[in-house]
């Protein structure tokens, strides 16, 4: 693990973006071998509503900011084919983009309507499936895309997918 992919996702919960924007330039693909990767810490820890009422204005700044991150890590060029990868995974299986699907359902509007119009416009069509030991599966993941695995991200020198 690299201490470039452990101080991003340790700014994931502030939503620094400052301090990430710094540390991307130096990030490797596939570093951040957590037991929740970057991509699916974020996708945790994002979508909450910051014009919510019941907030204090603390968490709707902190709201802000990791919605607003989330948009940079998910389209920025270093995470475009780890997105639905084979080799990242969470803890408990998951793609960055099944783990997306999970915390879909308790996104704010704004951000699902992000989500459909810039990751995956069929996002919905997945299906989500919760067993009663609260293990999701999932049906329909042709929506996803392609699947990658690190070969394709990392490959030999011809690879269009080299980062």
């Amino acid at each position: 693990m690299s201490e470039v992919a452990k101080e991003i996702w340790r700014n994931i919960w502030s939503g620094d973006l400052n301090k990430i924007f710094q540390l991307i330039q130096d990030y490797v693909p596939f570093s951040d071998n957590f037991q929740h990767p970057i991509l699916h810490e974020n996708a945790h820890q994002s979508g909450n509503n910051p014009d919510k009422d019941s907030i204090t204005k603390e968490m709707s700044d902190r709201f802000k900011k990791q919605n607003e991150l989330f948009r940079y890590l998910w389209l920025h060029p270093k995470f475009k084919f780890m997105l639905y990868n084979d080799d990242y995974r969470d803890r408990y299986g998951y793609t960055a983009m099944q783990r997306l699907r999970i915390m879909y359902q308790f996104y704010c509007e704004d951000l699902k309507t992000f989500v459909k119009e810039n990751i995956c416009k069929d996002i919905e069509k997945v299906e989500c499936i919760q067993n009663e030991y609260g293990v999701y599966t999932f049906k329909n993941t042709e929506h996803f895309g392609i699947l990658y695995s690190k070969k394709d991200v990392i490959g030999n020198s011809t690879s269009t997918f080299n980062i």
